[in-house]
């Protein structure tokens, strides 16, 4: 009566073990899957035996050979049992030619389908692929996206939760279609002759029916296999993100390399500008002085050319007074020795009004190339003005994109610290326990540390300047030559620079995040087993100790908070963009 599968009694056992707190996800996604496979081999063999050749033939027929056994049997039919009973009762020799009658055969066909429907496939298939979908897969296959609400970005969790709001939204209505057709199915079942005068739709039921049975297997699949590629998708975009941060590092590091060369080109463009300021100041007051000494120079020379004029004009009235007759011989002296002393002082004023005149000429041709080289310098000024302050906007651009980056590799290890959270969660047995107690609730995973993290610290923060010597010595996969260590701390050497020393700590922790990055299966115990190799074996005891503490992991208990029901699907929820 049971397809043939004497073995599916035994696998019924699920829905009493989910009374238990799983073990692993491992065992969710096994438990789950058997349940899969057990569908997937039971209703296409349902449907074969019992489907395949379901005719409803002739239901009035049947009608009459019911109510002939009534009379034949002086018993009353009213339900499938008492049918079965009156089927069994012509099972006798005296009723041979009632066996072989068409009706008898398909009812007896339709009893044993019909009990192969209730008591399999609605009894036992439904209600094994219901406990793994509501007490396995909606209970424990969860994104935990509601850890990313205080790191946006996380677009992976985010990703998985729509999916699942998808195909628990599909499995939910499944299961609302068979329950549907199960209840109308139910309301035929008191009364076996209504039973027959409906049987063409309860074939159509059971058609339907198992058709939705069959359907739960693909959401069921893909989401047991989402959650089972969940933490390696964890794992990858984990990487990426530290490629990501090593990138933007790299580029904060040239970054700040060219703030700094700004920074040193507005300083000595400043510089410029000051001492430019200064001599311009000191030119103004040149040219003052020039101004000045200018208008003296002109002011004297005017004076001694009204001494001239005067001089020359007494001279030309001596002389005059020198051609008269009449004069006496001591006025003619007198007047020889006046032309005398006039012609020997024009001559001396003539030559200061000379040397006057010259330096006149030279002071304005000093004060025309004071005046060029004033108009010369403010040009510069003007254009190191302009470009101080293009240097200056450069500069602020350069702290902005330095902040930018800032925040950016904080964001990077907010999704890292975020996603290991969630794989952690995810792989976290004791986690599993909290779940199936107390149910999943936000902010419930109240600690975490990654241990190899923490092994890389305390291991940099002790080896210091023989961190080469280490590097040298830790193992790689892919394997990693001996040059190309070499090339590697050179690299992380170049960190120093002449102005700048980087302390040894720090050296010793880029290596071994270098070994991190370059080592697949880059794993704590390596690390110890290399100290101890080194003669570190200090280090590695410490490490050890670490790591067992890290491994207790701490779980916030909520006791007030109700315990999540299973496969529910709400209409207003929306899908997360």
């Amino acid at each position: 009566m049971l397809c043939g599968n004497p073995g599916l009694t035994s696998r019924t056992t699920m829905s009493r073990s989910t009374d238990l707190a799983p073990l692993s996800m491992e065992s969710i996604h096994r438990r789950v899957m058997l349940a899969v496979h057990t569908i997937e081999k039971e209703v296409p063999r349902f449907q074969q035996q019992w489907l395949f050749d379901l005719d409803t033939g002739d239901p009035l027929s049947w009608l009459d050979f019911v109510k002939s056994a009534e009379k034949g049997l002086e018993s009353t039919i009213n339900s499938r049992a008492d049918l079965v009973k009156a089927l069994d009762a012509y099972n006798k020799d005296e009723y041979e030619e009632v066996r072989v009658l068409p009706p008898f055969r398909e009812l007896l066909r339709m009893c044993e389908r019909a009990d192969s429907y209730e008591n399999h496939l609605i009894g036992i298939l439904k209600r094994h692929i219901h406990d793994a979908c509501e007490n396995l897969l909606a209970r424990y296959c969860l994104s935990f996206s509601a850890e990313t609400k205080d790191c946006q970005g996380v677009d992976l969790s985010l990703d998985y939760e729509n999916k699942i709001t998808m195909w628990r939204k599909q499995i939910f209505d499944a299961f609302e279609d068979i329950n549907t057709m199960e209840e109308s199915y139910n309301d035929l079942v008191e009364n076996v002759k209504e039973y027959i005068k409906n049987y063409d739709k309860i074939a159509y039921w059971m058609r339907e029916s198992t058709a939705r049975i069959f359907r739960l297997v693909e959401p069921t699949k893909k989401w047991i296999t989402a959650d089972y590629n969940y933490p390696r998708r964890i794992d990858d975009e984990i990487a990426g993100l530290r490629r990501q941060k090593v990138d933007l590092k790299e580029r904060l590091r040239q970054v700040k390399f060219t703030k700094d060369l700004l920074r040193a080109n507005v300083q000595r463009k400043t510089f410029q500008n000051a001492k430019v300021e200064r001599k311009l100041s000191d030119n103004k007051d040149e040219k003052r002085y020039f101004k000045k000494r200018e208008q003296t120079l002109t002011d004297e020379g005017r004076n001694i050319e009204s001494k001239l004029e005067r001089m020359k004009r007494e001279l030309q009235e001596n002389l005059t007074n020198m051609k008269k007759r009449s004069l006496d011989i001591s006025k003619l002296n007198a007047a020889y020795d006046m032309v005398k002393k006039l012609k020997s002082d024009i001559e001396i004023y003539q030559k200061k009004l000379n040397t006057v005149n010259n330096q006149l000429v030279k002071l304005k041709k000093d004060g025309g190339q004071l005046k060029r080289s004033v108009h010369l310098m403010k040009y510069h000024h003007e254009g190191n003005v302009e470009r101080n302050e293009s240097l200056r906007i450069s500069l602020e651009a350069n702290e902005d994109s330095i902040k930018d980056l800032q925040e950016n590799i904080k964001l990077m290890d907010s999704k890292v610290v975020t996603l290991k959270r969630i794989r952690q969660m995810k792989m976290d047995p004791m986690f599993l326990k909290k779940i199936h107690s107390q149910g999943y609730h936000p902010g419930q995973y109240v600690e975490f540390k990654d241990e190899l993290d923490e092994a890389i610290k305390l291991a940099a923060s002790h080896i210091k300047t023989e961190w080469k010597y280490l590097y040298q010595r830790l193992p790689f996969n892919p394997p990693r030559s001996y040059r190309d260590r070499n090339q590697d701390i050179e690299f992380i050497g170049l960190m120093n620079t002449r102005n700048f020393e980087v302390p040894p700590e720090e050296l010793a922790r880029r290596s071994l995040e270098r070994w991190r990055k370059l080592n697949l299966g880059a794993n704590v115990g390596d690390l110890v087993r290399t100290l101890r190799r080194i003669k570190k074996s200090q280090i590695g005891r410490l490490i050890e100790k670490e790591v067992a503490k890290i491994s207790k992991v701490v779980l916030a208990v909520q006791v007030d908070t109700p315990r999540p029901t299973g496969i529910t699907y709400n209409p207003e929820l929306t899908i997360v963009r």
